[in-house]
């Protein structure tokens, strides 16, 4: 599932065969509790707020136990090292979707509200490989390495829907 119909087209080449679904995550297709398991990725940095959608992928886990688990660049990431989200188009033309900072704070205030039970938080961060892959490493290496290398990059949460 993801809003953007281009996105899909790129994932249906990819994985024919595949049901994908067009929607916005803040209002999914799908009846309540009908998943044992829900996966967000890089998806809840791209929202001012991360209620709605929490509250949405909750909503469709089952009651019980049913499992989510979500992933996104870490705030500190964002919030630090300009962490947003910019690619190139196939006509050559750069695109760019907002990244906001969301504080731990602000994922377990809106885990409380949707019925959630974190089971663990990682962090993984960021190694001096990882650093050398980033667009910025190019124009500034020293830089970019010694800014980057032992800060958190992503954030991963598993969870339990009461």
């Amino acid at each position: 599932m993801d809003s953007s119909a281009e996105m899909l087209d790129v994932a249906r080449r990819r994985l024919p065969g595949v049901e994908l679904r067009q929607a916005s995550i803040e209002s999914l297709p799908f009846p309540d509790g009908c998943f044992d398991l829900a996966v967000c990725a890089l998806a809840l940095t791209h929202l001012p707020s991360l209620d709605r959608a929490t509250a949405e992928l909750a909503r469709v886990v089952r009651r019980g136990g049913g499992r989510l688990v979500l992933s996104d660049i870490h705030p500190a990431h964002v919030a630090v090292l300009d962490g947003q989200a910019r690619f190139q188009l196939a006509d050559g033309r750069g695109g760019f979707i907002r990244n906001h900072v969301h504080l731990h704070a602000d994922y377990l205030a809106a885990f409380r509200r949707g019925g959630l039970d974190v089971l663990d938080c990682v962090e993984p961060i960021v190694r001096p490989e990882d650093a050398r892959a980033e667009p910025l490493h190019r124009l500034a290496p020293d830089a970019v390495t010694d800014a980057m290398v032992g800060l958190p990059y992503v954030l991963v949460w598993k969870l339990a829907r009461r």
